[in-house]
Formats: C-alpha cells, structure tokens, sequence
C-alpha cells in the first residue's frame, strides 16, 4: 500500500474519490483487469466457492469486462463513451409510467430497457449546461428515471444505456467507476452529484 496527494486544486471527500475512480480507470487500461477488493470481486476470488467447496488460488484473476476509453463525445452525446444511450429525457410535470416508456428509444436489441427490469441499465444525469452530474446503475430505467428526478435538481436531464441481464453486479459497478473516471480524465470535472 501507498499514498499520492491528488492533482492540484482537489480536494475533500468528492474529489478524493473521484481521483480514485480515475486510478482505477487507468489500471483497468493499462493492466487489462480490476483491482481485486474493488467492485465487489474479492469474494469471488478469495472465497470458498461452489458445490464442491474449490478454492480459488490467491493468484486466480476472473475475466474482466473490457475497460472502457474517452471516445472524444460530450456526455449529452448518444455514443458518449462509446456506449449506446437513449436520447436525454427531461422531467415531466406528471411522470406516468406509460408516458416514460414512450420517452425512451429501444435498446440496440430492439428491447427498452424501461420494459425489462431483467437488464441491468447504466444511467447517466446531466444539468442544463449540459455537464454530468452523476452516473450509476439500475435493474429498471423507469424505476430508475423516478428516483433520479426525485434525488437531483429540478432542471436534470438523464439518460439509459442498456446491457444484457446476464451482467454480474461488479461488472456494472466496473463500468459505472470507468465512465466516472475516464471522465475526469477527459474533463477535468467530477459528477457534481456523484459522491
């Protein structure tokens, strides 16, 4: 273990972690795999595990989802990221759930991920610069869509990227870290809401 004083001009608790987001997207593309006690992989790894009670070795690494790379879009951009996202969607006076699924465009699969509470959905919000504001995950978009429109500013715009159901949690908290901090990277500012 070691210890770096962040970039100049960060400071406090937010900024402190997203420096660390930003530590784990570069090992992530330099090593070609995550941190092992990060992204809810250690019990994977360093627990018994199965029917036959096996024992991962302490040098077993399971596969990772590829690291994610500045695609040079702004956020508010549907390939931002080089992910498919829905198109921004901003708050409704009244928000029916019917009306919010013909708010958002089908998925790369022709499957909406307002209609499958299956897939795993990565969400992006925005503020009306626009600048994002915060990035995470849900098992609904529309679900999703409420709880970010009631935790975030009035004038949020927010936005869904499907992936498949079969996506293990620490893969999603994998891509959702990557998009924080490649981010940083690209734009020298953290998720106003983010932490």
């Amino acid at each position: 273990m070691s210890w770096t004083q962040g970039p100049v001009g960060l400071s406090g608790e937010c900024r402190r972690k997203g420096h660390e987001k930003r530590l784990l997207w570069r090992h992530r593309r330099e090593i070609r795999r995550s941190a092992l006690a990060n992204h809810s992989r250690a019990t994977d790894c360093l627990n018994v595990v199965g029917k036959d009670r096996t024992v991962f070795p302490k040098n077993f690494f399971p596969a990772c989802s590829p690291p994610i790379g500045p695609q040079g879009h702004a956020p508010c951009n549907t390939g931002w990221m080089g992910r498919v996202w829905t198109h921004l969607v901003t708050r409704q006076r009244s928000w029916h759930p019917t009306e919010a699924q013909g708010c958002l465009r089908e998925g790369p699969r022709g499957v909406s991920p307002a209609l499958d509470t299956k897939r795993r959905c990565p969400y992006k919000a925005l503020g009306p610069c626009p600048q994002l504001r915060k990035v995470g995950y849900m098992r609904s978009a529309l679900y999703g869509m409420f709880r970010v429109y009631n935790d975030l500013p009035g004038d949020t715009i927010a936005a869904w990227s499907n992936i498949a159901w079969s996506v293990p949690k620490h893969r999603c908290l994998e891509l959702k870290s990557d998009l924080i901090g490649a981010h940083l990277e690209q734009a020298g500012r953290i998720p106003t809401c983010q932490f």
